[in-house]
């Protein structure tokens, strides 16, 4: 709610229609940082913790950007229409993060899926972190 909050131009709830309702089923965020997270992104200086970032409340042409999220409810990445429903989430996200022209995007992965996703933005796995008892991986751009 916070990055929400901050910077709502960021963020897309995804719907699928089920009858005559819209059910949500997913959503994609990303938001602008600062240089200096940047900066600590390719240093690991000090090393992180956690993916609590705090965003800024505008981007720029030329910002960085954090790759939040990209996600589907589990229940609903069976059969191909939600394949398709997939797409249309990255290739949304996609459209979104080129318009600001970034200098450079991160992300935290937690999943093989979000690393596949990272890797198809272009990013590259830069090193892990421990969250609890998750192991979770970095990737920036180069």
């Amino acid at each position: 709610c916070f990055t929400l909050d901050r910077f709502p131009t960021g963020f897309r709830v995804w719907f699928a229609r089920v009858g005559e309702a819209l059910v949500p089923v997913g959503y994609s965020a990303w938001h602008p940082i600062d240089a200096a997270t940047w900066r600590r992104f390719e240093t690991h200086d000090p090393p992180w913790r956690d993916r609590a970032l705090v965003s800024l409340t505008r981007a720029h042409e030329g910002d960085y950007l954090y790759l939040f999220n990209y996600s589907v409810l589990a229940a609903w990445r069976q059969g191909t229409w939600i394949d398709r429903g997939v797409w249309a989430l990255l290739r949304g996200l996609a459209e979104d993060v080129a318009r600001v022209s970034p200098r450079g995007m991160v992300a935290i992965t937690v999943s093989d899926d979000g690393s596949r996703v990272a890797r198809r933005f272009g990013l590259e796995r830069r090193g892990e972190i421990t969250v609890g008892e998750s192991r979770e991986e970095i990737w920036m751009t180069p």
